[in-house]
């Protein structure tokens, strides 16, 4: 959801809230689903799948990527990647 100024000083995130779609009650529900279903998910997603998970930041993907090109450089093979640009794949996806 969009942000709603609180004050009028700026773009200060401090000074802004957002706005949501559903009440407290609900919000406290999902998260004791969330909190449910997180383990479970932590168990059959790859560990190479980092999108929207705690303790997987593009950083650390952009790491772990440039110690395998070394190691595939290092043992002269040949590595394959591909980087598939999400804005653009989903850009005419109607939703």
């Amino acid at each position: 959801m969009t942000a709603r100024s609180l004050k009028s000083c700026g773009q200060r995130l401090c000074y802004t809230r957002t706005i949501s779609a559903i009440n407290h009650p609900r919000k406290v529900l999902l998260k004791v689903i969330l909190n449910g279903l997180n383990p479970w998910a932590e168990r059959i997603i790859a560990e190479e799948q980092a999108g929207f998970r705690p303790r997987c930041s593009t950083t650390e993907q952009i790491c772990k990527l440039r110690i395998l090109m070394e190691k595939y450089l290092q043992h002269q093979q040949e590595l394959q990647h591909i980087f598939i640009d999400l804005k653009k794949a989903y850009d005419r996806v109607w939703h």
